[in-house]
């Protein structure tokens, strides 16, 4: 087993040593980071998704729905009087 890994260590050498870009040079090292970041910290890293559905990411964050009878409640025992012109300039 430790044949096999020297000869591929071995043989990425060769490949790195043919390279002659720089932006590839930067991209090899930048995944090279990466991957000790991952052995490192472990799976804290999760790739960035393509795509999500509302319903996926309302499972994911344990969404739910507020009450609107408790919410008009609330108002309701707020009894705010003023016009929101003025409660908007008190925020100032």
């Amino acid at each position: 087993m430790t044949q096999s890994i020297n000869n591929k260590r071995i043989k990425l050498i060769s490949e790195i040593e043919s390279i002659n870009s720089e932006t590839d040079l930067d991209a090899i090292k930048k995944y090279i980071q990466l991957l000790k970041l991952i052995k490192e910290h472990g799976d804290i890293f999760k790739g960035i998704r393509k795509d999500i559905s509302i319903a996926e990411l309302k499972e994911e964050q344990n969404f739910t729905n507020f009450d609107r009878t408790e919410f008009d409640k609330l108002i309701a025992e707020l009894d705010i009087q003023e016009p929101i012109e003025e409660l908007l300039l008190m925020l100032d």
